[in-house]
């Protein structure tokens, strides 16, 4: 038994196998030629075995070629435990160890039951968890498709060994291939015309291939498939591979038994086959927030069924393909303006070129807006003065349950700072800061609105002596005092669930609650979900605060013009303003409009109203300008 030392450096597999037949008394001529009835691949391919094994037998000072079966059955627990690998893995190993041990070490009962249990636990998958539809590709893969040969085999064609008949071509492999032993034929090619489908004929393609590249290449050699590039060589079987894949990347079309695999694995193929590692594609998928990812779900899978029905490439599809669908979408759903807005952004993710900014598609979905134009979501607004005359009776703080306390902070913060419930739930007590001015909070977990160029947001919560029991402030020092003994230490996250074990009460929790406090209220909440309490930005408004000031506390991005709707919403639904078209107007419209205008004057001025709607306005023949 040779036992290695922690200073013997592994020699590779191919001096472990010589090793251990020399030790057999095996002459050096004979260990050569057992070690030539391995293949190149096989012999890679054992080195990883070898290299683990030879690590492990260094470490346990166990004989390299003299080791028992439990040494064995040790070895591969470490790997199942520390590895990934799945049974085929272990199948590999074993065929390895059986080469260069004594005894029939492969056919063990022992070992043969371990690895019975790990193709249990980790059973060999496909490769492939779908197939792509061949009559699409072009047809430099047609001799791959119709002979199913490996790339090995292909790239050994002799051109000498083209034997052309009337009813087709026959390609007789002589060289030795994977498959080749004392008691196995040579694949013999066999090639039929195809006269009805002319373009797809392989026979046609090869006749006029050879008739192409008969002046080119070695003539010593005579292979038939060769590189494209002078000197024209064999072209190996890497080199089929590539010019394969290159072909099936342009396009992969997806057959009536594929399963659609999901967004995240659409994302990930459609990078997959743009040459990224797998690395980077996740780190691209990362990207996307996991609510954007199940939003491009819906269009993903749509897409998936319409190129399944038109057989088009999933991933190489043309804008005329890309219209087509959304005008199926436009007919078959009620799918308005945004939707469609979505649906591009998805398959710009996944199509090459910019398509979000073709010209086409740009007109399409200008023609969408006009006939499906966006609907707000309400066409009038609660009153958030209910809800703060019921919240001052929740007194006094200290007294308060956690569950009374809890949503009286939840529904003050909601509707102070206008945030969204993802922005509040991730709010952390480290993160809170107080001063004799106020408190603030500052979010430092990733939010929707987060980008490089974006700031993250800041809650400034000021006190208000005036109103004790409507102060957000005091409310929120009671809440972090009762609370500071409950939750996980280890997150400290500030809004907590109720009930034991206290973690961080989610978003989808947090509008439970404001929802429970406006049914409360009598606020329909059929209609109006926790979400709506970022409409007291129209109140602000409407006493004075300015459009700035409220984009900022609330959280909506600088080009963002919804912030702008919620606030004029009021003026249009509650006041009944007229239509943007102004020229139909009565005399008693203008004179109400001219006596709301002069009444709120800071209400218009700024907004969309001036700049969009009423901009001037004819008043008794006379021009009348809004302040």
């Amino acid at each position: 038994g040779y036992t290695p030392t922690s200073t013997d450096p592994y020699p590779g597999s191919d001096e472990v196998i010589r090793q251990a037949h020399r030790i057999r008394d095996l002459s050096e001529d004979s260990v050569q030629v057992m070690l030539e009835s391995l293949a190149v691949k096989t012999r890679k391919q054992y080195n990883c075995a070898y290299k683990a094994w030879w690590i492990i037998c260094t470490y346990n000072m166990v004989p390299v070629f003299n080791a028992k079966v439990p040494h064995i059955i040790s070895f591969f627990q470490k790997q199942l435990g520390d590895k990934a690998f799945r049974y085929g893995t272990f199948n590999s190993f074993r065929s390895a160890l059986a080469l260069i041990l004594p005894g029939n070490v492969g056919e063990d009962p022992q070992i043969r039951r371990f690895l019975r249990g790990v193709a249990r636990l980790r059973p060999q998958r496909p490769k492939y968890n779908f197939v792509w539809d061949p009559q699409k590709e072009k047809l430099v893969t047609l001799l791959a498709l119709t002979t199913s040969q490996r790339m090995q085999t292909l790239s050994l064609i002799r051109t000498k060994n083209v034997i052309i008949s009337e009813e087709g071509i026959q390609i007789l492999i002589s060289d030795p291939i994977k498959t080749s032993g004392p008691n196995s034929d040579q694949p013999c090619l066999k090639i039929p015309y195809f006269p009805k489908r002319p373009e797809l004929c392989v026979a046609s393609v090869l006749l006029t291939y050879i008739k192409k590249t008969s002046t080119l290449g070695d003539m010593s050699e005579e292979f038939l498939l060769l590189t494209l590039r002078s000197p024209h060589k064999r072209a190996s079987s890497q080199t089929l591979s590539r010019w394969i894949k290159g072909t099936l990347s342009k396009g992969y079309t997806p057959t009536s038994t594929d399963p659609y695999p999901g967004s995240d694995e659409v994302i990930r193929q459609a990078h997959r086959i743009r040459d990224l590692s797998e690395d980077s594609v996740q780190v691209m998928l990362e990207s996307l927030a996991i609510k954007t990812r199940k939003q491009y779900n819906c269009a993903y899978k749509a897409w998936w069924i319409i190129c399944i029905y038109n057989m088009v490439p999933v991933f190489n599809a043309k804008v005329p393909h890309i219209i087509s669908f959304f005008q199926k979408q436009l007919s078959d759903k009620a799918f308005r303006y945004g939707t469609f807005n979505s649906f591009r952004s998805a398959l710009a993710l996944i199509l090459p070129g910019n398509v979000g900014e073709d010209p086409q598609i740009r007109r399409f979905l200008r023609g969408v807006a006009r006939l499906r134009p966006q609907r707000p979501k309400y066409n009038f607004v609660w009153d958030p003065q209910k809800v703060l005359i019921y919240l001052t009776t929740y007194m006094p703080n200290e007294e308060l349950s956690l569950k009374k306390l809890t949503e009286k902070l939840v529904t003050l913060l909601a509707l102070t700072t206008s945030q969204r419930m993802q922005t509040l739930s991730l709010s952390r007590t480290k993160n809170v800061i107080i001063s004799e001015e106020g408190i603030q909070i500052l979010i430092s977990d990733p939010i929707k609105t987060s980008g490089p160029n974006s700031d993250q947001p800041c809650l400034k919560i000021p006190y208000f002596p005036k109103r004790h029991e409507l102060c957000v402030a005091s409310v929120l020092l009671t809440y972090i005092e009762k609370t500071s003994t409950l939750g996980d230490m280890s997150e400290e996250f500030l809004l907590l669930t109720l009930r034991s074990p206290h973690k961080r009460a989610s978003s989808q929790t947090l509008s439970r609650w404001i929802k429970g406090m406006l049914s409360k209220v009598g606020i329909n909440t059929n209609i109006f979900t926790a979400y709506s309490t970022r409409h007291a930005t129209s109140a602000a408004f409407r006493h004075g605060v300015s459009l700035e000031l409220i984009r900022k506390t609330a959280g909506w991005s600088e080009k963002s013009k919804v912030f702008i709707n919620y606030i004029t919403v009021y003026c249009r639904v509650v006041k009944k303003m007229p239509p943007k078209r102004t020229a139909n107007i009565s005399n008693a419209q203008k004179q109400e409009l001219v006596a709301f205008v002069e009444e709120h004057p800071q209400l218009v001025s700024g907004s969309l109203l001036e700049t969009t709607l009423f901009n001037q306005l004819k008043v008794y023949g006379k021009n009348y300008k809004i302040p």
